[in-house]
């Protein structure tokens, strides 16, 4: 019987179902599906993708509003940074709209992705030693506007190759200024000394003040002091005394940029030393190696690309004609009056969005560039800039409302062709289909679930009418099996066979 029962297999209708195709595919379409919303929470994270949604526009805009010109800075401002006339800056009452058919919003409201304040991230940037360095920061911080200036003039000089014949002579006020570094610095040596001697011997803090002391007095003695007293007595500069001076140099500009404030005119005092630092890098270097950004980076994160060299793109809504004094930062083109500079305030229209311009003091736009506001509200040649960012600038809308948007500083820019496919000429979703749109990606997403989960569950299988037909034959042969018996019948064989043998 096990013999023949071993031959004999169920037919494949009453055995278990395989993993079959069907729900494989099912399988790998789920998973896909979960690797695309992981994908989207992704590229949702990053800050350029929210613009064209509208996020920082203000809710209800109107049409065919013209922001304002920009608050004149005030007259000390203007004159230690040079970096507009106040006349013509109260003079122009506003500038041209940013798209063809409507202007900017009204209200633009910065997305914070974090409250930490970021350094900003220079290009050349090398630490001096630590105690050093704080010596550094709060005797700059602590100087007048002008003397922070004259400070940096004289670092320029100590890095200059020229003999000592061709240096420029130290000013009266430079000359102030080494003596009262040279003063501030033993006191400052001596409050370390004394804070030294105070922690325990041998201790790991004690071992740590000294090591930063004996740093920062190297720093002072045998490079920074020499340098300054070679200069103050017209002597040859070492080259270790000139890598000093970029160091320092390189640390005070980090300096500078930390002291500009967001969300202020343009001329603010506290803007001077570094709005000189950054257009002297356009006139020495030019823009080297810079990086593309979106509107809505610099408005979000303005630490982290501020002195940076970007690159934006944008459409050219209205150029402004400014005048400066020739011996201001801004060395603009020649004007017919012979002090004074020209140079140009652009208003950009971003490409990748129009929640708000972009300001752009530059000194010589493309000849090409149409000059009357008219043309330029049709004029869809693509501005590729290439400048230094140097924060966000307050305006005053033709409401009245005070607007902020990023201030980049450029010597010139290019033109391109206008491209068919260009974001800012697509359609783009209203907020309320976006919403709704998201609202849907949950709904969807359990709805997959519960029809994958439906689609996976056993089904009840009835056997075939052929399937049904070779059982029967199955159960008669085994019916009619002398060779199989039953229990009863098994152990009264075995009775019988029992007799037999007695």
């Amino acid at each position: 019987m096990t013999e023949h029962s071993s031959n004999n297999q169920p037919p494949s209708s009453l055995q278990p179902s395989p993993f079959d195709g069907n729900l494989k595919w099912k399988m790998f379409t789920l998973i896909g599906m979960l690797l695309a919303v992981l994908y989207a929470m992704n590229e949702a994270g990053k800050p350029e993708n929210w613009a064209w949604m509208g996020f920082d526009k203000a809710v209800n805009s109107v049409k065919n509003e013209k922001p304002s010109a920009p608050a004149a800075p005030t007259a000390e401002a203007s004159t230690n940074s040079d970096a507009t006339d106040p006349s013509s800056e109260a003079t122009n009452d506003s500038t041209s709209a940013l798209t063809p058919n409507a202007t900017p919003p009204l209200k633009t409201k910065a997305i914070r992705l974090s409250e930490n304040t970021l350094r900003p991230m220079t290009s050349q940037q090398t630490s001096l030693p630590t105690e050093s360095g704080k010596f550094w920061t709060s005797f700059f911080t602590g100087l007048k506007t002008a003397e922070q200036i004259e400070w940096m003039e004289l670092l320029d000089v100590l890095q200059s190759n020229q003999s000592p014949a061709q240096r420029p002579q130290v000013s009266q006020t430079q000359s102030q200024l080494i003596t009262r570094f040279e003063q501030r610095r033993d006191v400052f040596n001596n409050t370390l000394l004394d804070h030294m001697s105070t922690l325990p011997n041998a201790s790991k803090k004690r071992s740590k003040v000294s090591q930063d002391y004996f740093e920062a007095n190297k720093f002072w003695q045998k490079q920074i002091s020499p340098a300054l007293t070679a200069l103050l007595n017209a002597e040859d500069l070492t080259l270790l005394q000139q890598q000093a001076a970029l160091k320092l140099q390189r640390h005070l500009d980090a300096e500078s940029l930390n002291m500009i404030q967001d969300k202020t005119a343009v001329g603010w005092t506290g803007d001077s030393v570094a709005w000189n630092r950054c257009w002297n890098r356009i006139h020495q270097s030019g823009i080297v190696e810079p990086t593309f950004v979106k509107r809505i980076q610099l408005i979000a994160q303005p630490q982290a690309f501020r002195g940076q060299a970007i690159t934006v793109n944008g459409f050219v809504r209205d150029i402004e004609t400014r005048r400066a004094a020739r011996d201001s930062s801004i060395m603009g083109t020649e004007s017919d009056d012979p002090d004074e500079r020209i140079y140009y305030v652009l208003w950009i229209q971003p490409s990748e969005s129009d929640a708000g311009p972009y300001c752009v003091f530059c000194l010589q736009p493309p000849a090409e560039l149409p000059r009357s506001r008219d043309e330029l509200a049709n004029y869809h040649w693509i501005a590729s800039i290439d400048g230094i960012f140097f924060k966000n600038r307050s305006y005053v809308a033709s409401d009245e409302t005070v607007q902020h948007c990023p201030l980049i500083l450029a010597a010139d820019f290019s033109l391109k062709p206008p491209i068919s496919d260009h974001p800012a000429l697509k359609w783009k979703p209203s907020r309320g289909l976006m919403t709704g749109l998201l609202a849907m990606i949950p709904l969807l997403a359990v709805g997959v679930v519960w029809y994958t989960v439906r689609s996976t569950v056993s089904r009840k299988r009835l056997p075939s009418k052929k399937s049904e037909e070779e059982t029967n034959v199955f159960l008669d042969d085994l019916k009619n099996d002398p060779s199989i018996k039953t229990e009863l019948e098994q152990i009264q064989a075995i009775a019988e066979h029992e007799d037999d043998i007695e």
